[in-house]
Parts: structure tokens; C-alpha cells; sequence
């Protein structure tokens, strides 16, 4: 069987068609022609000689899903070859040309380095290996591909899942005998390494509702999300902060024409009461102070899976930022209260709205903390400061 690869690329105009590729039936590499299989077959004899114990064939295993299966060739995998004409001499091929062709192909990759996925592949049913074209790849592929299906994912996550293993495969740490963890094994090793980023992990919180049943909250430490933002030296640059704006002792520089309208928070006239009320001008105290945003959203066509993620970012930034969804932190999810109860829901609107309040209380619990306790301490930007929200 000659297998026919076509490329197709759109820079050139004609196609280069190589009908002469053989592969091996032994190391499965691919070979230009038959001359250079029966070189390459010189080599490969002798490895497979010293994988010989006994007459018995060890270098490969027969492959489960190969469609026939002659013990016969397993034993003597040469024997698809005795139809070859061997009478090549060695001496009509030189020396660089013998290393060349012993090198053949070892993947589809070897023919297709560029990744184009307009190459098509046109293999017949007359293949001397029983037609088994499947690989290793070939089936991990697929079933990475049936999971992505099972679970409804983009196609898209697809492509990014095999671009980030062929990156780590390719990559000089890369070990063959390293075993990936479960995605909760290997949070809870990564917080054993890294025991500050367990204050990050959120906490359920049971809320009982009117009829009697609980609603779970998952809350975020309102203090661990905002030093997660104020000890991120990827966001705290100054070309981030508010033009015209002190992040350390909330002032604001009147001459900066950037404060002559309003715009930024700090512009409004009520900032510098606020911050004179909670703030000591004779203290290290920083003022901190939050935008907090929420909204429902869902996941499925119906609505069912849906929840409302309340989220903040600080004041201190310019409205670029603001913009920016990396500059945001979760305080906590508020559940789908009304999830198993159809459009014809007749609980009082007052109890809806008490038990969306209740849910609140715990997420903003931790606000309620820091702010009866003065403020934390926290370094920031290598000052030590009193952080007040």
C-alpha cells in the first residue's frame, strides 16, 4: 500500500503529490521509496535481532486493534517484506544518501511540521500492515476529543489542550514518568507548598430559607482577595492608578487636569469627607476603598444553573483598569434561589427578597470584620500601612 499525502497550501499554486512512501512494518517510520526501506530494513534487522529472546518477538506487542492478526508475521515481522526485490546493491547508494533514508518518517508530523489542517491523506485498503494506521496519538486524541464532547465544552478547548501538552512535551523539563494529579490532589499539594494561598480556598456557608430547606454560599475572606490585588506587582504599577490620585494617603492633587471635571471616583466631592471620616491624617492609615458589582448569570439554555458571582475591584485604579477583568476578586456566589420552582412561583416577594439578603449577610461578612477591627496591616509597595476600607 502506498499512501498519498496531498498538500494543499494556500502560498502555492500547484500541489506536490508524493505517491512512493512505504512504511515500515517494523519501527513504523516512514520511507521515500523502496530502495530506501530496503536500506532502512538493514538497520532495523539488526535492532530487531537484539530484541530477539528465544525466537520469541519482543519489540512489539500485537496491537488490539489491528484488523487481522498473523502469529506467523508477529513472530517474523519481515515477512510482509519477502515480495521486495532485494536485489538493490549496497554500492548504488552512498553514503550520505544511506543515512538519509534511515532516518524516514516517524509521525504524521514528520510530513505536516507546519501543522496545516488542510493536509488530507488518502489511504487505501491494500495495506501490507493489515491496514493499521492507528497510533498511540492517535487514540489519545480521540478520546480527548470524546471528552470534550461528553461534557458540552468549546471545540476550541480542544486545540488549547493539545497546544499545552505539545508544549510541556517539547518543553527540557518534560519527563515521561511524571504522573498528573487529580484536580483536587493537586490543589491540595500546591496549598501544602504554599500554605499562604489557603486563606484564597472559600468557605460553604448554610443559609436556611422560608419553606425550611438550606441554600449553600461560597464566601471569599474579603482580606485575603484585596492583599491579593495589593501584593500583585502586575497590577500595582503607576501607570495603573488614577492620574492625579495618592494611593497611599487618599489626596488628591487639584492642579492635575485630570481632576478639573469629574471622572475618576476620587473626583467626586464626597471622597474627601469619606476619607476623612474613616482615615487619621496623623496615621500610616491607607484608604481603600471598593466598587462592588453583581449580577445574575447562567450557564444552560434554561436558566436552571444559574447563580450571581459578587465581585470588586478598588477605587485606586483608572477606569482602564476598572475595565479589566484581572482586576477584579469574587467576595462570594450568591445560589439560584428559585432554581425547581417554575415561572408560576408564588413565594411572597418579601421572603425572595430576605432570603437574597440573607445570602448577602454572609458574603459581606467579612468586610463587616475589617472595618470594626480598624483596618489590617499589610505592606504595601514596600511601606508598611494600615489598610482601611
Amino acid at each position: 500500500m502506498i499512501p498519498t499525502f496531498i498538500f494543499d497550501n494556500c502560498r502555492f499554486t500547484k500541489k506536490l503529490i508524493m505517491s512512493n512512501l512505504i512504511q515500515c512494518n517494523i519501527c513504523q517510520k516512514w520511507n521515500t521509496n523502496k530502495q530506501s526501506l530496503l536500506i532502512h530494513l538493514g538497520f532495523c534487522r539488526q535492532r530487531h535481532a537484539a530484541q530477539q529472546d528465544d525466537g520469541n518477538h519482543m519489540l512489539h506487542e500485537h496491537n488490539p486493534i489491528q484488523s487481522s492478526y498473523n502469529q506467523g508475521d508477529h513472530l517474523n515481522p519481515f515477512a510482509v517484506y519477502d515480495d521486495l526485490d532485494l536485489s538493490i546493491s549496497d554500492d548504488s547508494v552512498d553514503n550520505n544518501s544511506r543515512n538519509n533514508m534511515d532516518n524516514g518518517y516517524s509521525s504524521w508530523e514528520d510530513f505536516n511540521p507546519n501543522g496545516d489542517d488542510d493536509v488530507q491523506v488518502d489511504v487505501g485498503g491494500d495495506c501490507k500492515t493489515h491496514g493499521q494506521c492507528s497510533t498511540a496519538v492517535s487514540k489519545l486524541q480521540i478520546r480527548l476529543n470524546n471528552v470534550i464532547n461528553m461534557h458540552k465544552a468549546p471545540l476550541r478547548l480542544y486545540d488549547d489542550v493539545v497546544n499545552l501538552f505539545n508544549d510541556y512535551i517539547s518543553s527540557n523539563n518534560f519527563s515521561k514518568h511524571a504522573k498528573l494529579r487529580t484536580r483536587k490532589s493537586f490543589i491540595k499539594q500546591i496549598e501544602e507548598t504554599h500554605p499562604s494561598i489557603k486563606s484564597l480556598r472559600p468557605v460553604l456557608r448554610q443559609v436556611a430559607l422560608h419553606d425550611g430547606t438550606m441554600a449553600t454560599v461560597p464566601v471569599f475572606d474579603s482580606q485575603a482577595m484585596i492583599m491579593d490585588i495589593l501584593s500583585n506587582s502586575d497590577i500595582m504599577k503607576q501607570e495603573n492608578f488614577a492620574d492625579g490620585y495618592d494611593i497611599f494617603t487618599g489626596d488628591v492633587d487639584e492642579s492635575h487636569p485630570s481632576n478639573k471635571n469629574y471622572g475618576e471616583i476620587h473626583t467626586g466631592d464626597e471622597w474627601i469627607p469619606a476619607r476623612d471620616k474613616f482615615c487619621r491624617s496623623d496615621s500610616d492609615d491607607m484608604p481603600v476603598s471598593i466598587v462592588i458589582f453583581g449580577d445574575k448569570s447562567h450557564t444552560d439554555l434554561h436558566g436552571a444553573l444559574a447563580l450571581t458571582p459578587v465581585i470588586f475591584t478598588l477605587t485606586m485604579f483608572n477606569q482602564r483598569c476598572r475595565n479589566d477583568p484581572k482586576f477584579w476578586r469574587v467576595l462570594g456566589y450568591l445560589p439560584n434561589l428559585g432554581h425547581g420552582k417554575n415561572k408560576s412561583n408564588k413565594t411572597p416577594t418579601v421572603n425572595k427578597i430576605q432570603e437574597e439578603h440573607n445570602c448577602l449577610l454572609y458574603v459581606f461578612e467579612s468586610i463587616r470584620i475589617i472595618h470594626r477591627n480598624g483596618g489590617f496591616r499589610a505592606n504595601v509597595l514596600g511601606k508598611d500601612v494600615n489598610v482601611k476600607i
